[in-house]
C-alpha cells in the first residue's frame, strides 16, 4: 500500500489569479442551475454539449470544461450520496421491524440546486467550498473561507 501525503502550498497574493478565480467561480455559477437539470443531473459531456456556448470566453477552453466537469462531479455525487443514504435508512428499518423496535426514520434531504465556489481573498488561499444542498431554492451562496490562523478543516480521508 502506499502512503499518500498532502502539502498546502500558499499562494502569492496576485491580482490575476484571483481574477481567473472569480472567472471560474462565475462560470460554475452559471451553469449550476443547467447541470442540475431539475433533479436528473447531466452528466460532464452532456453538461458542455448544452451550456458551452454560452460560458466560453471568459476563461480558456481546458479551465472552462474543467469547471463544467467539477459542477457535473459535485452532483452526480451528492446523487450517489443521496442514495447510498436512502439504501442505508431501508436496511435501518427492515432491521427494526425484524428486532420487533420502535422505528423513528430518520430525514434525509433529497439533492437540490447547489454552486460551488472558489473561495479567497484576505482569508488566505484560495480553498474549494461546496455548499449544503437546499431543494428547490435555486442557486445558493456559500461565503466561508478560513481565517487567519485557523487550520483548515479536515476532509475526512
Amino acid at each position: 500500500m502506499e502512503t499518500q501525503r498532502a502539502i498546502t502550498i500558499l499562494l502569492p497574493d496576485d491580482a490575476d489569479l484571483h481574477a481567473t478565480l472569480k472567472a471560474f467561480c462565475a462560470v460554475q455559477n452559471a451553469v449550476s442551475e443547467t447541470a442540475y437539470n431539475g433533479g436528473k443531473p447531466l452528466r460532464a459531456v452532456e453538461l458542455q454539449r448544452v451550456v458551452y456556448e454560452q460560458v466560453k470566453g471568459t476563461l480558456s477552453s481546458q479551465m472552462t470544461i474543467t469547471a463544467l466537469r467539477v459542477v457535473a462531479g459535485g452532483y452526480a455525487s451528492a446523487k450517489r450520496i443521496y442514495a447510498r443514504r436512502v439504501r442505508a435508512e431501508a436496511r435501518r428499518k427492515t432491521r427494526y421491524e425484524a428486532k420487533g423496535w420502535t422505528y423513528k426514520p430518520r430525514v434525509i434531504k433529497p439533492v437540490g440546486v447547489c454552486a460551488r465556489l472558489f473561495r479567497g481573498g484576505n482569508s488566505g488561499p484560495p480553498r474549494q467550498r461546496m455548499c449544503s444542498f437546499a431543494p428547490a431554492l435555486g442557486p445558493t451562496w456559500v461565503q466561508q473561507g478560513v481565517r487567519r490562523g485557523e487550520s483548515p478543516r479536515p476532509s475526512g480521508r
